[in-house]
């Protein structure tokens, strides 16, 4: 059982947590279905940013490339 802060927030049990595989940053969705509330991981929407991260870790390589095949490499074509 959670108890509802001044500010709306409630904390997660750990073996519901556990069972959402709920992290810190996780996105959790209530839903509502004939009057109970259903508390549901979220689907992960896709970060183009975080997928990006280390894609130019090796400068030099880029470097030697020409701008239209990197181009067509981080398009996926």
């Amino acid at each position: 059982m959670s108890k509802v802060t001044r500010k709306g927030q409630v904390t997660i049990p750990k073996p519901i947590r556990e069972v959402l595989d709920a992290r810190p940053g996780s996105r959790v969705e209530f839903v509502v279905e004939a009057g109970t509330v259903k508390l549901v991981k979220a689907k992960e929407e896709r970060d183009p940013l975080s997928e990006a991260i280390g894609l130019f870790d090796d400068v030099e390589l880029w470097k030697r490339r020409r701008t239209e095949e990197i181009m067509r490499e981080l398009r996926g074509r």
